[in-house]
């Protein structure tokens, strides 16, 4: 088994709980998710962050799949054991068959991770032929809520309706998605709207986008890809 650890310098408590720290409020997680994520306890990932908890190999391996990120990354805050583009991470080879497994997510776990997000693909059939385009969307309640302008295809979201999300960490092959089915409505109500537009953030490519539609889920599915339990 290949130690990812092999090269980086020895971890310092308070750069290692700064980095812990941020990575995981950039992931938009709070200490249960990510101990649940990771499979370590609260309590040793809190000391984590105070800059009080000894880390081993393995505890930092875990933590640093769960965050999205690199072992050197959390330690140092450099890439010193990020993989080139293109060549297989540790432990990934094509040979090596435990190195990853697909784990199934919780609804918590699904809203959590829509949260570290601002674009997903919505995906409807409400013309002769289907589409899925992506679009800049929050996260209201339970629901997903997204802005586009009239003469727009988005527009005419109604009905059935799929939304996605992802993030991919290619040169680790970790990652996850959500998908979101449900029903599609448009928002007409004007104090709705202005509550929308004061939390939304700003759509990527700007101009009036006055229409809002909100996605209703009936059903929420997640699955991530994380290091098989045996490698780490």
């Amino acid at each position: 088994m290949h130690d990812e650890t092999a090269g980086t310098r020895p971890p310092e408590p308070g750069l290692l709980a700064r980095h812990v720290r941020e990575r995981r409020r950039t992931c938009g997680l709070s200490v249960p998710s990510l101990a649940e994520i990771a499979g370590l306890s609260e309590a040793w990932i809190a000391a984590v962050e105070e800059g009080t908890a000894s880390a081993d190999r393995t505890s930092l391996s875990r933590l640093a799949a769960a965050l999205q990120t690199t072992v050197s990354r959390l330690v140092a805050g450099d890439d010193t054991d990020e993989p080139s583009p293109g060549a297989s991470a540790p432990g990934t080879g094509t040979g090596d068959l435990r190195s990853r497994t697909m784990v199934d997510m919780s609804d918590d776990e699904c809203y959590a991770r829509l949260a570290m997000r601002s674009v997903g693909r919505v995906s409807s059939a409400t013309r002769e032929e289907p589409f899925v385009l992506p679009v800049n969307y929050m996260v209201d309640g339970r629901d997903v809520v997204f802005r586009t302008s009239p003469d727009s295809s988005l527009a005419e979201v109604a009905g059935s309706t799929a939304f996605e999300v992802d993030d991919l960490l290619d040169s680790a092959r970790l990652g996850w998605s959500v998908l979101l089915t449900g029903h599609a409505e448009r928002v007409t109500d004007a104090d709705e709207m202005r509550r929308l537009a004061e939390r939304a953030p700003e759509p990527w490519p700007g101009g009036d986008r006055p229409v809002w539609i909100r996605i209703r889920p009936d059903r929420v599915t997640g699955r991530r890809i994380a290091p098989h339990p045996h490698d780490v």
